[in-house]
């Protein structure tokens, strides 16, 4: 028995993808520092351009049991007793398929 292999022309397309992606964190140490300060802070970002803020020990509302949390922005935390970080998420941030 031969084999005769049978001549298939193919082309292979390659298509390259080059996409620039440039994240921006920042830490913010929040302990000790005034509601009016840290609110000025919190109102200066972008989440255009400032995608994650790790805070430090963030302030809890004694009412609400929340943290302030800025326009544009989700609250990443889980308060419990041993929480000292948070996160703010922009809302900017988009999800690849």
């Amino acid at each position: 028995m031969s084999f005769n292999p049978t001549s298939i022309n193919t082309q292979e397309i390659t298509q390259e993808i080059t996409q620039e992606i440039t994240i921006t964190i920042i830490q913010f140490n929040c302990g000790r520092t005034s509601y009016r300060l840290g609110r000025t802070f919190f109102d200066a970002l972008d989440p255009k351009r400032h995608y994650i803020i790790a805070l430090q020990d963030p302030g809890k509302h004694k009412e609400t049991k929340a943290t302030y949390t800025p326009p544009g922005y989700y609250l990443a935390i889980e308060f419990s007793k041993v929480s000292k970080t948070a996160f703010l998420v922009s809302k900017e941030i988009s999800q690849v398929d």
